[in-house]
């Protein structure tokens, strides 16, 4: 594991506010907002859309059907004229289908108050069916449909009577060392992260569930609080030393969480349910306010940016409306990189769009990147120094790129990455390892289907 101080840039950030961005005047909404599922447009080009109206909802993936039961419907982000349907590029580098949006008319949801719904008397599989309608996904790691996850534990509890129902787990801080939106939720939306978690545990019908947090930044409700939701589920609150990485990945985030419950005499897990706390905040918008996934609270920071914050930025909003509503650059940017500076994605197009998968925005200049440009291995050994895996990255982007013999054992290790990134921010050549390897994992799990 690597020190935080000596691999991030924007560490000691701290913000106690946002800012609710404008809405896009022309909305531009990919019709894949998660990393898995294209779906299939419900509007025409010319139809009129309100509001949060589901102008996509069945996934078009015809040879992944089943794990396309519940998925994450895509919301209109502000009412308008349908203008076209056409290619766009997304954060994630692939060019895919969108709907352009003319925003004009009544706002449905803006600006008006909403009643919180009593959801405790509502069924688990009314609530799945619920989340999936408002498109809401899971931003743990990789981002998909947090119904359709939730429904595979069902389907297994259903069909295995030994089934253990795994325990929920709720990070409340953020994976990558400079991005701040998972705890600037938590801490900002204690009250909505705890409830929404609650109604996901009701779901699952969990008997324990898992705050984990850095140290003495977050507390539970009190005992009254957590009894009206959880009744007999029991409630955990695990602390835990962020200043190393990495530190929120799956793996490790399960590694700490059944040391800990084994630690408490419970041995009964082998595996978590883990969300985030924006998935909890959403969760609780969907069910208790009836309120679709159409908003993000995005961070965007960086040397080049004239004003830095986290901001609230309606889905389908470009880069180029963000910026421009940021003060613009103060000089143009080296790099303007999504999710993090160690395992993000650099993005060069601006009238690229917002998705649900977007978190953080970082704009930077060439100070402290002084040569961003590729060159060949020079075999110093540093990326599988620093993998935790143990992995040979520069050897499994050799043998991809250059056929390069290689054990088969090397290859075999593949699927063993956690995605930390740690090669890419080491590799003095500027290879892109970590890329190839989760190119490599996407196309074995493509030939899988």
């Amino acid at each position: 594991m690597v020190s935080i101080k000596e691999i991030s840039k924007f560490q000691d950030k701290k913000y106690t506010n946002h800012s609710i961005a404008f809405f896009p005047s022309l909305a531009v909404v990919s019709l894949t907002q998660d990393s898995k599922n294209q779906m299939e447009p419900t509007v025409e080009k010319g139809d009129y859309v309100q509001e949060g109206q589901i102008i996509a909802r069945n996934c078009l993936n015809l040879s992944d059907k089943e794990n396309c039961k519940f998925p994450a419907f895509i919301h209109s982000p502000v009412p308008g004229k349908v203008l076209d349907i056409y290619n766009v590029i997304n954060p994630n580098g692939k060019k895919l289908p969108a709907i352009l949006i003319k925003m004009e008319g009544v706002f449905s949801f803006s600006g008006k108050k909403r009643e919180t719904l009593n959801w405790t008397y509502s069924q688990g599989n009314s609530r799945i069916k619920t989340l999936s309608q408002m498109g809401v996904i899971n931003t743990f790691e990789k981002s998909v449909s947090l119904a359709n996850q939730l429904n595979e534990i069902i389907k297994q509890k259903e069909k295995n009577i030994n089934f253990i129902t795994p325990p929920l787990v709720i990070r409340l801080f953020d994976n990558d060392p400079d991005t701040v939106i998972d705890k600037y939720i938590s801490d900002n939306f204690a009250k909505e992260v705890f409830e929404g978690a609650a109604i996901l545990a009701g779901i699952l019908e969990t008997k324990d569930i898992i705050f984990i947090s850095d140290k003495n930044s977050w507390n539970l409700p009190d005992e009254a609080e957590i009894k009206k939701y959880l009744k007999d589920i029991k409630v955990h609150l695990l602390e835990t030393n962020i200043d190393f990485y990495p530190r929120g990945q799956y793996k490790y985030i399960k590694q700490k969480t059944l040391q800990y419950l084994k630690s408490k005499e419970i041995n009964k897990y082998s595996e978590i349910f883990a969300v985030d706390s924006p998935t909890c905040l959403d969760s609780y918008n969907a069910i208790a306010k009836s309120y679709p996934a159409i908003d993000k609270f995005i961070q965007i920071e960086g040397d080049d940016i004239a004003t830095s914050g986290i901001f609230k930025i309606r889905i389908g909003t470009t880069f180029r409306s963000i910026f421009e509503e940021c003060g613009g650059f103060i000089k143009e940017p080296a790099k303007i990189i999504i999710n993090g500076l160690i395992s993000g994605i650099a993005i060069s197009d601006l009238d690229t769009p917002i998705t649900k998968y977007v978190k953080s925005i970082f704009v930077l200049s060439s100070r402290g990147f002084p040569d961003q440009r590729q060159t060949s291995c020079v075999r110093c050994g540093r990326c599988h120094n620093i993998c935790p895996e143990n992995l040979h990255p520069e050897k499994i982007y050799s043998n991809y790129y250059s056929d390069t013999p290689v054990k088969e054992y090397i290859l075999n290790t593949i699927n063993l990455c956690t995605e930390c990134g740690l090669c890419n921010a080491i590799c003095p050549s500027r290879i892109p390892l970590y890329q190839t390897i989760n190119l490599i994992k996407g196309i074995n799990d493509e030939q899988k289907l």
